[in-house]
């Protein structure tokens, strides 16, 4: 294990990617010489997830999430590389900023939970109140912070002001500056193991049992809702609620189908590092299943523009979501029992 006290922030290599987390966490690796894709950093921290609750709202609509929650992708991924970090959360605004500035001048690339609506460089079509959007903090120009956003193209400048700002939102899910770092690197890291590990979280997650609105049960579960919309729920409410559950997929910081593109490529890379051709038919199947989920959207957005009252109806929507949440639960108990190292 080493502690990293040769490299020089201002090295930091800015990547953009299809996710915050998994992208910003790539960079990372990155830096200290982990030449990782965004796929295999996703994949590690056994990031693919489903979640559909009403206990939180976005933009008045209950949360629905196609990955695992903010930070652990980090954690679990550093956790079976061998890979010593820290992070901390924060009450005195000041107490994060000057733990921020310390780690820079140490020369410590810094990851950050902030709410996007606050980061100014953000394009408009991203300035939505979102506590849960990471980016890195590499350096100091000019009184500005150096931003690797990796949503974005290239690096940015934000002022001190600005990020504070992001990083101390009010209400449900606040970051409250909350950030986090590698502090020591493995001589050597076991990929194949590691591997194994994130498909086996993964897989647990997926088709767990418990009554706790996860899983491939949390598809069923919105399935069953989308058919209920229109008696629950006017008409303007229920296409809102629809899209939204659309928008969650297509939209934020996915890179479309609900991140199983992503996890699709993630098992092609494990079945060449492993040199296991099921993984390479897994991801093969987790395709199909990501363009079904695409398939999916066109269809809901059909819908809600309509208003269920043309050629596709919420029950028809219904059904194809039902489809996919017996798919996903097929994939992820089959790809459990397949034998990685």
């Amino acid at each position: 294990m080493h502690r990293l006290s040769h490299l020089n922030a201002k090295n930091f290599r800015h990547q953009a990617h299809h996710h915050c987390e998994s992208g910003a966490v790539t960079n990372l690796y990155n830096f200290y010489g982990l030449p990782f894709s965004e796929a295999m950093v996703f994949g590690l921290g056994a990031g693919i997830f489903f979640a559909h609750t009403n206990l939180l709202k976005t933009m008045g609509a209950p949360v629905t999430t196609y990955r695992i929650f903010p930070g652990k992708i980090f954690k679990q991924a550093s956790k079976s590389l061998g890979i010593e970090v820290g992070t901390a959360s924060f009450i005195s605004k000041k107490k994060a900023l000057d733990t921020l500035n310390e780690k820079l001048q140490q020369d410590i690339p810094v990851g950050l939970l902030t709410d996007m609506y606050y980061l100014e460089y953000m394009p408009d079509i991203f300035r939505f109140h979102f506590n849960a959007h990471n980016i890195v903090a590499y350096g100091m120009e000019n009184g500005h912070y150096m931003v690797s956003d990796s949503i974005l193209e290239i690096p940015v400048l934000i002022t001190p002001a600005q990020l504070q700002r992001a990083r101390f939102t009010p209400g449900l899910l606040s970051p409250r500056g909350k950030m986090y770092w590698v502090t020591a690197m493995p001589d050597s890291v076991e990929l194949r193991p590691a591997i194994a590990e994130g498909i086996r979280l993964a897989c647990k997650r997926m088709t767990t049992t418990r009554k706790n609105g996860s899983g491939w049960l949390a598809i069923q579960t919105l399935a069953n809702k989308i058919a209920a919309y229109p008696r629950k729920h006017s008409p303007e409410r229920a296409a809102f609620l629809l899209l939204n559950v659309v928008r969650m997929q297509e939209v934020v910081g996915t890179g479309g189908g609900g991140f199983r593109p992503l996890y699709s490529a993630f098992l092609k890379e494990a079945a060449e590092v492993c040199h296991n051709r099921e993984l390479a038919a897994y991801s093969e199947k987790m395709q199909d299943i990501a363009n079904a989920w695409r398939s999916f959207a066109i269809m809901a957005a059909r819908c809600a523009k309509t208003k269920g009252q043309q050629s596709v109806s919420y029950q028809d929507v219904s059904d194809n979501l039902m489809q996919i949440a017996y798919r996903e639960r097929d994939f992820f108990t089959e790809l459990n029992t397949c034998k990685i190292v």
